[in-house]
């Protein structure tokens, strides 16, 4: 520490040694090679990492003693020394200082790119390095003053951030500049700086500023990534977000309605209407609705037209809300005012709807087929347009978020959810003293929700229950308290956030992402009751036993978040005592003797663990516990066994004659066992051998029966004549397959299914085989046939073949199946499933049509299977596929693929043609199966038409 008498050392928080104690100091630069600059009245002293001091103005005296600061070249060491008269340089190599300028400058800094900044009060100036050794300020230097928009004022330090902005300090401002070609960022006393003279600046390494005033100390720190947007036109209470096809995002206020594409449009003028409070919402078609008080409008996404509008026979309530169900249902939401209005369809007369339940409903969601929302009474449902209680609460629900079959829930209470539809069964969950939950949106990280409250935004780890961090008002949001609907994350992982008073943004990837830990140390040490100093490797007495710890850490954030963890690591045990939470204090009273490790560390309020510490202190033994005391009494003992030994040793010696007969007989009968084991070894071998060759023919037969079954399969060459763009992903668990794919072509009609049959290898393959001359024979000996009559006899030949009479007990062996025909001349593809289902994907949405809960074999059930049929159009994208990639186990937690992550990888591969697609889906499927093994056969059929 640089004091007003010399340099002080400390050891922890004691001072050990003053050094350099005749003059005084104001600054201390330590090198990259870990020697310490001191910057004094009379000039600059240097300490070496080896302890050697020295005085550089007695070893070099055309160095100034008025210097201001000292700065490095990382890449060559040498020292730039700001003076009174210029910049010196200090060449660590030739071991000399030599003069480069000759006008005052007040701080100099070195920067990544190999350029010096430099203050002057010509202003701020940067150049080369090497310019500047070489010429000073006769070569060639910038003058940043204008650039940066800094004004002509003294700049008496300038440092940097891990991030790599350059920080300047006046005496009453600092400066941060991003690059040298923009204009920095002011903070004074407008923006919350202290109207006091700056005496000295710190980047902590928690990335927090420290500034030093005359009159005291302040903090600043800041969320890297958020921003207001665009606070001086949108000031007023944000409605909804959403984001179109073509990136462009909307915004409803009670200001009008905005869009942002590059720039930010005022698109209000556009619906016609002189009201400027809008609610919007996305319509099935990808069309966006808005609705006012007066009617709602249909604005087409791509060309930003009116497609259609509907006005009101009478104008309705205050709008704070819309909600559009998979029907096409319309609800329009006031909120507070409590009413809702509930539209059968775009060009219907609003109903509507006010009850005890329907007061302040803010937000409605689609679960399970069912309308569900909260309200001040607790959670309701909407079903054709009559309201319901599902759950009376003491509380207002504002928010309501499907995750997976969990029900989140925004209240005034805080957090809540619910598992599997158990209305009756609501846990709440603490994120806050007084916080009210308005807006709920899932995180990229799907471990993670955002959490819009009355007091800012969380980031919520569903994991630990725990909010990682928050941001509010203080960390420069437009406002505290987020609307219900206030929350939306774009494609880019942009989260925007509404608020009563605008709108900001947050961008999580310029979040900081190094995580700091606390400095933890011990702060006092107690041995019976009196303090001792901290050095470790003490050796007490036996009876110097009882200690006390006192530990701290030190961070720079909320001291109240920090937590410790301690325990006792010694003799006889390898943990004793051990504690987690907030006390700092460890007591050990009457340890036995031994060698002993206090090990202890701290975390803060980000969760991670600093790197353990130790005190090692070690407990004498007590006189009558030595090794002295103890050697002595084991020779007297040892003294009384050598005398019983003697007399022993003569029974022993006649025992000994009499084991080495018993030894011989023995040796004797083992000779002869181990030419029995010999000849049951040769024995084993032999068997071995045979087994082996047995089971190269069953493995030999089983290939052969591989390359049967493929040529079942309809070639590669005649289904490009019968399909449309297609691919075939076919992988059977074992060498033959269960699975199997069918194509035919007749008459009017192409014939695709997917079959999975009952088990796999040479069972399922058989079953297959006879599966395929099944439905080849079917349509070959029929005219034009439709799915449900084919499965319909496949089914008969199958219980037939298999004998099956649907005894207790019988084997139940059939096939689950998807099987369409294509009626080309039409356009019509009809459908019919046995326990599986078709997916179609239409311009980038998927849907599923489900077959019947039967297969195709004897069973509970035997209706008739069931037609679907619908028209095909151009891009439309089939697929039929069994179960075997959906319930393959893998990824980091081992746990099926599932359906839903199977639908998702659809829809993401629609813009890859279909060669591709079978590929990636070959590639996802080995990512996640990794080393483990297959689980059962598989087989996907894809058709683009």
């Amino acid at each position: 520490m640089a004091t007003s008498k010399g340099v002080a050392l400390f050891n922890n928080d004691t001072i050990s040694n003053r050094i350099f104690t005749n003059t005084g100091f104001h600054s201390i630069f330590i090198d990259k090679t870990d020697n310490k600059w001191f910057i004094g009245d009379d000039g600059v002293y240097f300490l070496n990492k080896s302890g050697s001091q020295h005085h550089l103005n007695q070893d070099f005296p055309n160095l100034p003693v008025s210097v201001y600061s000292i700065d490095e070249d990382p890449k060559t060491g040498d020292k730039f020394i700001s003076t009174a008269n210029g910049i010196y340089l200090f060449s660590s190599k030739l071991n000399q200082v030599s003069q480069l300028t000759k006008e005052e400058c007040y701080s100099a800094f070195v920067d990544k790119n190999d350029s010096i900044w430099f203050s002057t009060r010509q202003g701020l100036l940067i150049a080369a390095i090497p310019e500047i050794k070489k010429n000073g300020m006769s070569g060639k230097f910038r003058n940043l003053n204008s650039t940066l928009n800094v004004q002509n004022e003294i700049i008496n330090n300038i440092s940097t951030n891990k991030y790599g902005s350059v920080w300047l300090v006046t005496d009453s401002r600092i400066i941060q500049a991003i690059s040298t070609d923009q204009e920095a960022i002011q903070y004074e006393q407008k923006k919350g700086i202290k109207d006091n003279k700056i005496m000295s600046f710190l980047i902590d390494k928690e990335d927090n500023i420290w500034v030093g005033f005359s009159g005291g100390l302040q903090r600043l720190s800041k969320y890297e990534g958020l921003r207001n947007f665009y606070p001086n036109t949108i000031n007023s209470f944000i409605y909804s977000f959403y984001a179109d096809n073509s990136d462009r995002l909307w915004i409803a206020s009670n200001n009008g309605v905005f869009y942002y594409e590059e720039e930010l449009i005022n698109f209000t003028p556009r619906l016609g209407s002189d009201n400027q409070k809008y609610v919007m919402g996305k319509l099935a078609n990808g069309n966006i609705l808005f609705a006012n008080s007066k009617g709602l409008y249909e604005v087409d996404q791509h060309s930003l037209s009116i497609v259609q509008q509907s006005r009101f026979k009478e104008m309705i309530m205050s709008p704070e809300g819309v909600f559009i169900s998979s029907k096409g249902e319309i609800v329009i939401l006031t909120g507070f005012n409590g009413i809702l209005y509930y539209l059968s369809g775009f060009t219907s007369d609003p109903l509507v709807i006010k009850n005890k339940w329907s007061s302040n409903v803010t937000r409605l969601i689609e679960k399970d087929g069912r309308i569900i929302g909260g309200s001040s009474n607790g959670l309701i449902e909407l079903k054709n347009g009559s309201l319901k209680s599902l759950a009376e609460m003491d509380c207002q629900v504002y928010s309501v978020y499907n995750d997976n079959g969990i029900l989140w829930l925004g209240t005034d209470f805080g957090l809540a959810y619910i598992k599997n539809s158990d209305f009756d069964n609501i846990q709440f969950v603490s994120v806050g003293n007084s916080t009210v939950v308005k807006s709920i949106f899932p995180a990229k990280n799907r471990n993670y929700l955002w959490l819009g409250t009355n007091q800012g935004i969380s980031y919520f780890n569903k994991t630990y229950f725990e909010s990682d961090y928050y941001i509010d008002s203080k960390d420069g949001l437009s406002a505290d308290e987020i609307t219900p609907a206030g929350l939306f994350l774009d494609r880019n992982g942009l989260l925007w956030i509404g608020t009563f008073h605008g709108i900001s943004n947050f961008n999580m990837r310029a979040k900081s992402t190094i995580s700091y830990t606390p400095e933890c140390y011990i702060e006092r040490t107690l041995l019976n009751g009196r303090k001792i100093d901290n050095t470790d490797g003490h050796t007490f007495r036996y009876n110097q036993n009882n200690l006390i710890f006192e530990i701290s850490a030190l961070t720079y954030k909320s001291k109240e978040s920090i937590e410790y963890e301690f325990y006792l690591r010694g003799t006889g045990n390898d943990y004793s005592s051990y504690h987690k939470g907030k006390e700092f204090k460890a007591y050990y009273n009457n340890l036995p003797p031994g060698t002993y490790e206090f090990i202890y560390k701290a975390k803060g309020d980000n969760n991670i663990w600093g790197y353990a510490k130790k005190y090692e202190f070690n407990i004498k033994t007590a006189w009558y516990n030595t090794v002295v005391f103890r050697a002595l009494l084991i020779i007297a003992i040892a003294l009384l066994i050598w005398l019983f030994y003697k007399q022993r040793v003569k029974s022993i010696e006649a025992q000994k004659r009499k084991l080495e007969e018993i030894v011989r007989i023995r040796t004797n009968e083992l000779q002869l066992a181990n030419l029995e084991i010999e000849g049951q070894r040769d024995l084993a071998t032999a068997q071995r051998d045979k087994i082996i060759e047995q089971k190269k023919e069953i493995t030999d037969s089983i290939y052969y029966s591989e390359r049967i079954q493929r040529s079942l399969l309809p070639e590669s060459g005649a289904l490009r004549k019968i399909l449309p763009e297609h691919f075939i992903l076919f992988k059977p668990r074992d060498i033959v397959s269960g699975d199997f794919y069918w194509v035919t072509e007749k008459a009017n009609f192409t014939y695709v299914a997917a079959v999975d049959c009952t088990g796999h290898g040479v069972p399922g393959a058989l079953m297959s085989m006879l599966g395929i001359s099944f439905l080849n024979e079917i349509v070959n000996k029929s005219g034009d046939m439709y799915p449900e009559e084919i499965l319909n006899q496949l089914r008969n030949y199958i219980i037939k073949a298999l004998k099956q009479a649907g005894q207790i007990g019988e084997a139940r062996d059939g096939m689950d199946a998807s099987l369409i025909a294509y009626d080309k001349s039409n356009g019509l593809i009809s459908f019919s499933g046995a326990n599986n289902p078709l997916y179609l994907v239409r311009n980038g949405e998927l849907e599923e049509i489900k077959g019947d809960k039967m297969p195709v074999g004897i069973h509970e059930r035997m209706d008739s299977f069931t037609r679907h049929t619908f028209n095909v159009k151009s891009g439309d994208t089939i697929y039929l596929f069994s179960d075997g990639y959906a319930d393959q186990f893998g990824g980091p937690k081992y746990k099926k693929f599932k359906y839903a992550n199977f639908k998702t990888l659809l829809v993401s591969l629609q813009p890859f043609p279909m060669e591709a697609q079978c590929c990636k889906l070959q590639e996802t499927m080995n990512e996640w199966k990794g080393d483990k093994e297959q689980i059962d056969d598989m087989i996907i059929v894809g058709l683009r038409f």
